[in-house]
C-alpha cells in the first residue's frame, strides 16, 4: 500500500511518500532556501565571456548564473544588458551560480511542452512499444508549430482527451508568461515551477497512491480538484489530518535516520556513504555477513542487497553529481552483469534522471544523477558535522512538537531554550515565526538565548506548573514558584508544597 504525507509547516515543507510503511520518496522545501531548478525567469546579461562561450545572467536571485551559448539560438544575440528568459538547469553550489537554459520547458503531469521547439518524444520509462507508437502518433496528430513537447510516463494510464488538455492548458500558461515580460523590469521571477502543492502533485502524485494525508486546508481543497481533474475514476483518499501527529511524525523520525553513517544490510553487511566537493562514494562492506554465513554466494546477494539501498539512500538524500561505488568484488563477470542489470531496475523508478556508466578499470561502479534542488541534508543541517539542524529544520521540529504537546494537555504557552544560532534567525530570517504560531495554534512561544545549547530544548519546568522532586528517599509534589538554569545548563527549581 503506498501512502503520501505532506506537511506543511511554518518554516519547511515536507512530504514522504511510504510503501507498506517504509518511506521511499522524499521532497523537502525550505522557507528561506528556494529550490531554483525548473524556475523560469526574465534576467539581464551582464557580462558575455566568449573565451568560455557563455554569458552571465542576473536573474535575482544572489549569484550571476551562467548561461553557455549552446543553451541558446546563437551568440549573435547575446549582449551585455540585453533582457532574456531563462530557466534554471542546475542549482548553484558553493562559490558557483546556478546554470541556466534559454531553451524553455514547462511541465505538466502528462507532458512537457518546449516552447519554440518542434521536437516530438516520449519517455523512455514507457517501454511497451505499441503505447509508444500510439502516443507518438497522438502527438503528431495535436502538436502545433512552435510547441514541441515530450510525453511523460503518467500519460500511460491518461485518456487522450486528458493529455490534449493539458498541452493547450501549457500553450495559455507560456503565453501568460511571455505577456508578462512586456511589463516588468529584470530580474523577475516568472514562473515558480516548485510551488509546493503543485509540485507535489505533479511528480509524487500517482495512480497507485491509496491515502494522501495532509494538515493543511487549501492542500486539501487543491489536491481534491486536481485529483478530480487528472484521476477522475481513481479511488486517491484525501485526508484532513492536522491532528493525528503519529504520521508526521514517523515522517521526520524517518529523515532524522537517513544520515546514520552506517546504512546495514539485512545479511549483516553495511554501506558507508563519504562525500566530497567532486563526487560521492559508496563502499559495500561484507561485515558479518560472511563470518556467520556458509552460503558461497553471500557475496554476490550482499551485492543484491546493497543496490536496494543505494537507491534508497541516493533518492532520499538527493545525492547528484558522480557516483562511484566499491561493491564486494566479484570475480564471476556475470556476477557483475547481474549487479548494474538490477541496480538500472532499481533506478528505473526514481523521478530525477541518472545513469549508470558501469565498472571502471579499478572495478568502481560509475554513475552519475542530475543535480535537482538542494540535497536533503543543506535542508536539514546548519552543520552536518556537528550534528546542528538548520533553522527551519529544527523550528519545524518545535512547531509539531508544540502542536501536538497543546492538543494533547491542552496547554498553550512554551519556553525553549534554543542555540544562539537559532536565536539570532528568530530575530532575522524567522521573525514571524512566534505571531503564526498563535494564529494557527493559539500557542505562545518564549525563546530563551542559551550558549549551551546546540539545537533546541523545551524547559522541564515552568513557573505554576506542577513538578516532582525527590526529598529524604521522599517524591514530593509541589508548584513551581521559581526556575532557574546555569549557563552550562544545570537546573534548579523551587516549589511550594500543598498544605
Amino acid at each position: 500500500m503506498k501512502e503520501l504525507y505532506i506537511d506543511r509547516g511554518i518554516t519547511q515543507c515536507r512530504a514522504g511518500l511510504y510503501e507498506d510503511g517504509r518511506l521511499i520518496d522524499l521532497h523537502i522545501e525550505n522557507s528561506d532556501i528556494g529550490n531554483l531548478a525548473g524556475n523560469i525567469y526574465i534576467g539581464r546579461i551582464e557580462n558575455v565571456v566568449t573565451g568560455l562561450n557563455a554569458a552571465f545572467v542576473n536573474i535575482g536571485t544572489g549569484k550571476n548564473a551562467l548561461l553557455h551559448f549552446e543553451d541558446t539560438a546563437g551568440t549573435s544575440d547575446l549582449k551585455r544588458g540585453q533582457d532574456i528568459i531563462v530557466q534554471v538547469i542546475r542549482e548553484g553550489a558553493g562559490d558557483k551560480g546556478p546554470r541556466v537554459t534559454g531553451r524553455i520547458r514547462i511541465p505538466g503531469k502528462y507532458i512537457v511542452l518546449l516552447p519554440g521547439s518542434r521536437y516530438t518524444g516520449i519517455s523512455r520509462k514507457i517501454s511497451d512499444e505499441g503505447l509508444r507508437s500510439r502516443l507518438k502518433n497522438l502527438s503528431k496528430n495535436f502538436a502545433e508549430e512552435g510547441f514541441g513537447l515530450i510525453i511523460r510516463s503518467e500519460a500511460s494510464n491518461a485518456r487522450d482527451e486528458d493529455i490534449i488538455k493539458e498541452y493547450e492548458y501549457l500553450k495559455l500558461l507560456w503565453q501568460d508568461i511571455v505577456n508578462k515580460c512586456r511589463y516588468i523590469k529584470p530580474p523577475v521571477l516568472l514562473f515558480n515551477s516548485r510551488r509546493f502543492i503543485d509540485y507535489i502533485f505533479r511528480e509524487f502524485v500517482k495512480q497507485d497512491i491509496e491515502y494522501i494525508y495532509v494538515n493543511n486546508d487549501e492542500d486539501l481543497t487543491h489536491l481534491k480538484v486536481m485529483i478530480k481533474n487528472f484521476y477522475p475514476a481513481s479511488c486517491i483518499k484525501v485526508k484532513y489530518d492536522m491532528y493525528n501527529f503519529s504520521r508526521f511524525d514517523k515522517l521526520e523520525r524517518d529523515i532524522e535516520a537517513l544520515f546514520n553513517k552506517r546504512i546495514n544490510l539485512p545479511s549483516g553487511g553495511y554501506l558507508l556513504i563519504d562525500r566530497t566537493e567532486a563526487f560521492t562514494s559508496i563502499d559495500v562492506n561484507t561485515g558479518s555477513s560472511i563470518a556467520n554465513s556458509e552460503d558461497k554466494d553471500i557475496i554476490f546477494n550482499t551485492n543484491i542487497e546493497a543496490c536496494s539501498a543505494i537507491r534508497k539512500a541516493v533518492v532520499l538524500l538527493n545525492l547528484s553529481g558522480i557516483i562511484l561505488i566499491d561493491f564486494i568484488d566479484m570475480r564471476i563477470s556475470e556476477e557483475r552483469e547481474q549487479i548494474l542489470l538490477f541496480l538500472k531496475e532499481q533506478f528505473k523508478s526514481d523521478r530525477i534522471s541518472s545513469r549508470i556508466y558501469g565498472f571502471t578499470s579499478l572495478g568502481l561502479v560509475e554513475m552519475a544523477r542530475s543535480r535537482k534542488g538542494k540535497r536533503t541534508s543543506e535542508l536539514v543541517y546548519f552543520d552536518e558535522g556537528k550534528d546542528i539542524y538548520s533553522s527551519a529544520f529544527a523550528l519545524k521540529s518545535i512547531e509539531n512538537t508544540c502542536a501536538r504537546l497543546s492538543r494533547q494537555y491542552n496547554k498553550n504557552k512554551f519556553r525553549l531554550h534554543v542555540s544562539s544560532y537559532l536565536f539570532d534567525e528568530l530575530g532575522a530570517t524567522y521573525k514571524d515565526f512566534q505571531k503564526l504560531m498563535l494564529e494557527r495554534y493559539g500557542v505562545f512561544l518564549e525563546f530563551i538565548k542559551a550558549d549551551f545549547i546546540e539545537n533546541y530544548r523545551f524547559r522541564d519546568y515552568d513557573e505554576e506548573d506542577y513538578a516532582k522532586v525527590e526529598l529524604n528517599n521522599k517524591t514530593i509534589m509541589g508548584k513551581v514558584i521559581k526556575y532557574e538554569e546555569n549557563n552550562e545548563g544545570v537546573v534548579s527549581i523551587d516549589i511550594k508544597i500543598h498544605d
